[in-house]
């Protein structure tokens, strides 16, 4: 149950976009039999799981960033600057 309630939270704070304060208030909608201790420490689980799954899309680098790739392209494509 315990993965459940974390999941809940974890689905309160990023999809509904509510607080911790707000997501330790829902849960006892929720699981009214969890106390309020534990429904911190199962939000403050969820964010930990929130802050470190956290994926920065970056492009993939340019072969024309290395030198010789683009001293290949600038001989046989004829750029001029």
């Amino acid at each position: 149950m315990q993965n459940e309630i974390i999941a809940k939270a974890r689905f309160l704070l990023t999809e509904l976009h509510l607080s911790p304060e707000h997501t330790v208030a829902r849960l006892k909608d929720y699981y009214p039999g969890v106390g309020l201790t534990e429904r911190i420490r199962h939000v403050n689980e969820a964010r930990d799981l929130i802050e470190g799954t956290s994926i920065v899309a970056r492009p993939a680098p340019s072969d024309m960033q290395q030198a010789r790739s683009f001293a290949w392209a600038n001989e046989h494509h004829g750029a001029t600057v």
